[in-house]
């Protein structure tokens, strides 16, 4: 069983993850509007609620393909399903908006059911 944003009771900490999004047909600009807002107005905001979750760092990366466009978030934590789980469970202003807000472009539900989280298959260096 893979681990989901819900953290197990043991397991051992997760310090990154990259996790791919589908973005909803005609979105990708939306994404970008998204991601330019929270480098932009919403930034100090941002960085409080990555503070509060200990986000150490995040990268958004836009994957445009023939199948359709996604977004892949890179993320780095002491530990990185503690970290989304206290997203999950968040009832911060800026952490409810962000949800929303990812919610509507892609599809993803943060406050639903837990989300499968991928499996690494390699790593390197070790």
């Amino acid at each position: 069983m893979r681990d989901s944003f819900q953290p197990p009771t043991e397991r051992a900490p997760l310090p990154e993850l990259a996790i791919v999004f589908p973005i909803l047909p005609g979105m990708a600009v939306h994404v970008e509007r998204l991601a330019a807002e929270l480098s932009g107005p919403k930034y100090s905001e941002y960085c409080e609620s990555q503070r509060k979750l200990g986000i150490r760092k995040e990268r958004w990366f836009l994957n445009r393909t023939p199948q359709g466009d996604s977004v892949t978030v890179y993320v780095e934590a002491e530990d990185v399903v503690r970290a989304l789980g206290k997203l999950v469970a968040s009832k911060d202003p800026t952490d409810l908006w962000l949800k929303e807000e990812v919610r509507r472009v892609t599809g993803v539900d943060f406050s639903g059911p837990s989300l499968a989280l991928p499996t690494v298959l390699l790593r390197y260096p070790a």
